[in-house]
């Protein structure tokens, strides 16, 4: 197993994405620490992770696509798999220390009981947990943000194995429509079903009304491919972008417009969309957000921000649960970031490394025991290079 790359090599990597993703985990973590309630619930505030994990995919997928001319279904999973699954296990092992503190008065811990925080964690490694959350039922509270994580997943399964097949027997532009339609379909029931007054957990948690934002995502990603929208982008860039911030903040505040506190109805295809469409200036404008979103403290949150997403409830609740104490709440965090560091670290970057590395060696192997001129490979075009950005998708 190679060794994971020093936290300094990173230095060079100065995405805006990374300063996106930061700034949203620390709405986030302020949100379960109830440090504000100046935006809106938890299930909106994901939105923006849905929208990058969506746009991010399908643009590495696209990449490797004009690369090979397929997509290798079998290895993205496999990547997809070691870059989610081990912060994952560690966040359960947490959950678990703090049921065992509570039940055993260790010390003071909000943990839930041993059964019940062994049936949570099932359902969390099952992928099962936000069909329980969208239920209603009650879980341990450590792992309710898995949720997410669910979404994200039940989009890989099923965009890896579509876009292979499309790219293969039909245009992208088909593909565009197909995720536009499918889109378009998860914002309106979502609405339909809160009018018709469906529970709140139904629609805020369901894989049915959720996956509108990623999906969004994964069109903006074929979208932005084509010269006339890149150029529009282009030319555009500052307006677009400074239009897109104001619609955020608006909607995601509540500031003008009150909207349902996790936007299941009508906001919710606008917020996505005025994220989605923020992520695509950009996508090819990065210089636009510097410095603030490219600064070194942002990008550094932002490559661990999947860690500190699934450690920080575990982390609160193992230390005694929602608190209006500064100081405690300063631990708190202090003890979620250093675990997502040491996690990113020594967990996430040699797993992730080593199964990437596998991957292409696989690949590698395949193509020299193809007859020449299978498989030709062709230029990347309209898909910019990131370097490693596949190292800090989130969710």
């Amino acid at each position: 197993m190679p060794t994971a790359l020093p936290i300094s090599s990173h230095a060079v990597r100065r995405h805006p994405f990374d300063g996106v993703r930061a700034l949203l985990i620390c709405v986030v973590v302020a949100g379960h620490l109830e440090l504000t309630d100046f935006f809106v619930g938890g299930q909106a505030r994901v939105l923006g992770f849905f929208a990058i994990s969506g746009f991010l995919v399908t643009s590495l997928l696209l990449k490797e696509h004009d690369r090979t001319e397929l997509i290798d279904v079998k290895g993205f999973y496999f990547k997809r798999i070691a870059r989610l699954f081990p912060p994952l296990l560690l966040a359960c092992v947490l959950t678990l220390v703090a049921s065992a503190a509570a039940t055993h008065q260790w010390w003071t811990s909000s943990g839930v009981e041993p059964v019940f925080a062994l049936a949570t964690v099932g359902a969390a490694l099952s992928q099962t947990l936000v069909f329980f959350a969208a239920s209603g039922e009650t879980l341990a509270y450590e792992l309710v943000p898995v949720w997410s994580l669910n979404i994200d997943q039940f989009f890989y399964l099923v965009a890896a194995p579509l876009m292979a097949w499309m790219l293969r027997f039909r245009s992208r532009r088909t593909l565009a429509l197909v995720f536009a339609a499918f889109a378009a379909t998860s914002f309106i029931w979502s609405t339909y079903l809160t009018v018709g007054g469906a529970s709140d957990a139904r629609v805020a948690y369901g894989v049915d009304t959720r996956s509108g934002a990623i999906v969004l995502g994964a069109f903006a990603a074929i979208a932005v491919t084509h010269p006339r929208v890149k150029r529009f982008l282009v030319e555009n860039a500052l307006v677009i972008a400074i239009g897109c911030g104001v619609a955020i903040f608006v909607l995601g505040t509540r500031t003008f417009i009150d909207t349902t506190e996790h936007m299941t109805t009508w906001a919710q295809p606008a917020f996505a969309a005025a994220i989605v469409l923020l992520l695509a200036v950009l996508w090819y404008s990065p210089k636009l957000a510097a410095p603030v979103l490219t600064s070194a403290a942002l990008v550094w949150i932002g490559l661990r921000s999947y860690g500190i997403f699934l450690f920080h409830v575990p982390v609160m609740m193992a230390t005694g649960g929602v608190t209006d104490d500064l100081w405690r709440n300063l631990v708190i965090i202090g003890l979620t970031v250093g675990i997502a560091a040491a996690s990113y670290r020594w967990l996430e970057t040699p797993i992730s490394h080593a199964v990437r590395d596998r991957v292409k060696a696989r690949a590698a192997a395949k193509t020299a025991s193809e007859p020449a001129g299978y498989g030709t490979v062709v230029d990347v075009t309209g898909v910019p290079t990131l370097p490693r950005v596949e190292e800090s998708l989130k969710s």
